[in-house]
């Protein structure tokens, strides 16, 4: 075993870096592999780029109608030659704020109607009945139903984009000022993404409760005319949720590489040694510098030693000798 210095983080089951060094052979690729570090302009830059494509992810659907395509009849008071009352179908695409109709064609039902009454054909589209005073009961039945009670997630949906973009632009300042905006960068993200998620399965809750009786089989056995799927604009705001925490932990790590040693991690982070006592219980943690001049060649030897294995720890030889056990990423 060897006797390490009081400097060094003491381990029970440290390796034997001797034999280790003797038996283990990498090659140029392996060890670029293994010794392979993002550096704060990667970070930064990964960081930029996945963050630009999630805030393009959850705000585009807010100006387009790309969220529910919903199938639905229309009855019109005009019986066909069976005396049957007519039914015309719509497909409705409906986003937060707009809601265009479109009608199914169908030549055996148009030939009931006057060429004066092409307005039963036209696709129309209209403002969702949470954001205007339209009176919209002749123009639908489920998707109005629907618009009706989007106003919550949509309101949700809108601040959570302002956070995103404003996490966005602070955390770009942080990283050239290295001030508190990278962590509040963070903390935003994280408040921002989260109420795009609920606003995303609050519409679905909304949906499922309006559409779930309106797409069952009738007592006769027949099967319904409404029918409903969610469109890419869905998709995409739920789906940006995961860039998202990509994004946070960017921030994070960038934040936390200011800090060289855990005494000043403990500043930020109270409790912190505790915690990481009590992850790693069978090892000894010692948090405090201290230099040992007579055993220069032998730290050199284990610092080379740890690089070359990609030991979990990062050794700083120039920050008063301690070990970065939360920046070596």
């Amino acid at each position: 075993m060897l006797d390490l210095p009081p400097n060094l983080l003491h381990t029970q089951d440290i390796f034997d870096l001797s034999k280790c060094n003797k038996n283990i052979k990498h090659g140029f690729i392996t060890k670029k592999i293994i010794n392979f570090r993002l550096h704060d302009g990667v970070l930064l830059s990964i960081f930029i780029i996945v963050a630009i494509i999630a805030v393009v992810m959850n705000s585009l659907p807010l100006l387009n109608t790309n969220w529910i395509h919903v199938v639905e009849p229309k009855p019109i008071k005009r019986g066909d030659s069976k005396g049957d009352i007519i039914n015309l179908m719509y497909e409705f695409d409906a986003g937060y704020f707009h809601v265009c109709r479109k009608y199914i064609f169908n030549e055996n039902i148009t030939e009931y109607f006057y060429e004066n009454e092409t307005f039963y054909f036209e696709t129309e589209c209209h403002w969702s009945s949470s954001f205007s005073l339209d009176e919209l009961s002749e123009y639908s039945t489920a998707t109005v139903a629907i618009l009706q009670r989007i106003f919550i997630p949509s309101t949700m949906h809108i601040i959570g984009c302002f956070l995103n973009i404003t996490a966005l632009i602070l955390g770009v300042y942080g990283y050239f000022d290295k001030s508190l905006k990278t962590l509040t960068s963070a903390i935003f993200l994280t408040i921002g993404s989260l109420s795009v998620a609920v606003a995303v399965l609050q519409v679905v809750c909304i949906v499922d409760d309006e559409m779930s009786s309106r797409i069952k089989p009738n007592a006769a056995g027949e099967l319904s005319l409404y029918s409903f799927k969610y469109n890419w604009g869905f998709f995409t705001s739920a789906l940006s949720f995961l860039p998202f925490q990509v994004c946070i932990y960017c921030q994070v790590v960038l934040y936390m590489r200011r800090f060289k040693n855990l005494n000043d991690i403990q500043k930020v982070v109270p409790g912190l040694l505790r915690m990481v006592s009590k992850k790693i219980p069978n090892r000894k943690i010692s948090v405090s510098p201290f230099k040992n001049e007579n055993n220069n060649e032998f730290e050199n030897n284990i610092n080379r030693n740890l690089k070359n294995m990609n030991y979990y720890c990062d050794y700083e030889t120039n920050q008063g000798n301690t070990f970065n056990i939360f920046t070596n990423v």
